[in-house]
């Protein structure tokens, strides 16, 4: 780690050694995965990191410090290696749970719109207000998209760039959302 740390992030061919090392005594080892996923991105192989990553969402402890860069990039990691209907699941996104969503389904169709406004309406004023992941922002664009709010959508998405302005991933999640509804080209 302190070989990949030094040098910015890039896994060496050294680092890649010790990893490789690592990983031959504890295939499950979390950082070792971690690391040897991030090298396979930076020699151009997102289908392998995917691979790599997809097992550390599912395996590895939830609060694993290597857990959060790999929800911040695993969406373009995902895209890159082609997976184009990837979701991430584990990202502690809060949604309608069952009984929401059979109570909706009870509702009139403009009870129902009005349901899903104030959903949206609230994860809008707490990204807004507290912040939030790429994750939340996309899931906001999308769903503005989705009601048919452009002109808020395209707010949110200035926002949004404002506020992940130096973090390339958030914004390549962020604006695949915005391509998606077709806000930006």
């Amino acid at each position: 780690e302190s070989l990949i740390l030094s040098s910015n992030g890039y896994v060496s061919p050294q680092a890649e050694a010790a990893l490789t090392a690592i990983l031959s005594r504890d295939p499950q080892h979390g950082p070792a995965l971690y690391y040897s996923g991030l090298m396979m991105a930076q020699i151009d192989r997102p289908d392998v990191t995917f691979r790599i990553w997809q097992q550390l969402l599912r395996n590895g402890p939830k609060d694993a410090p290597w857990l959060e860069p790999v929800r911040r990039q695993i969406p373009e990691i995902a895209f890159l290696a082609g997976q184009n209907d990837f979701e991430l699941s584990e990202t502690g996104l809060k949604g309608p749970n069952a009984e929401d969503i059979n109570n909706a389904a009870t509702l009139s169709e403009g009870d129902r719109m009005d349901m899903i406004q104030g959903m949206v309406s609230q994860l809008s004023d707490r990204l807004v207000t507290q912040g939030g992941s790429p994750a939340e922002w996309a899931r906001l664009i999308n769903a503005l998209g989705v009601l048919g709010d452009t002109d808020q959508a395209r707010n949110i998405f200035a926002n949004a760039q404002e506020v992940f302005g130096a973090d390339a991933a958030a914004l390549s999640q962020i604006t695949a959302a915005a391509k998606q509804i077709g806000i930006v080209e």
